[in-house]
C-alpha cells in the first residue's frame, strides 16, 4: 500500500469488518466451516483480526517508520474495540462475550504490532533506491 491515506482507508475498513463480525451471529458459519474444531476456528480467527487491525492502525496513526507512540495508540485502540466487542456481546442472545476472547485479541493485537515493528526496521535497512 503506497501513501499514508490508502493506510487510514485499510484501518478503517478493517475496523467496520471487525465491528461486524463481532455483532453478527456468526456461530453457525463457524460451526459449518469448522467441523467441529469451532473453539479453535473462532480463536485463530479472533487472533488474526486483531493482529491485522493493531497493524494496520500502527501504519495508518505513524505512517512509516512506525513510531512508538502510534504502536502505542495502535495497541490500545485494538485491545479497547476487542474488549468494548466482548462487553456488547454479552446481552446478545445469540453471541457469548468471553474474557478469554478479550485475552486472544490482545494477544493478536500484540503480534501485530510486534510486525510493524519488525517490519518498520527492515524497511528502514533496505537501500532507499529499492523503496517503492
Amino acid at each position: 500500500m503506497h501513501g499514508p491515506r490508502a493506510w487510514r482507508v485499510a484501518a478503517i475498513a478493517w475496523t467496520l469488518v471487525v465491528i461486524v463480525f463481532g455483532a453478527l451471529p456468526t456461530h453457525g458459519a463457524v460451526h459449518a466451516i469448522a467441523a467441529g474444531h469451532d473453539d479453535l476456528a473462532a480463536s485463530a480467527a479472533h487472533f488474526g483480526e486483531y493482529a491485522l487491525l493493531a497493524f494496520v492502525t500502527a501504519v495508518a496513526l505513524g505512517g512509516w517508520p512506525v513510531s512508538p507512540r502510534a504502536l502505542l495508540w495502535a495497541g490500545v485502540y485494538a485491545i479497547g474495540l476487542g474488549a468494548l466487542i466482548e462487553l456488547v456481546q454479552v446481552p446478545l442472545p445469540y453471541r457469548d462475550g468471553q474474557l478469554s476472547d478479550v485475552v486472544v485479541n490482545a494477544a493478536g493485537a500484540a503480534l501485530g504490532l510486534a510486525l510493524v515493528s519488525l517490519t518498520g526496521r527492515l524497511r528502514a535497512r533496505r537501500p532507499r533506491e529499492r523503496r517503492g
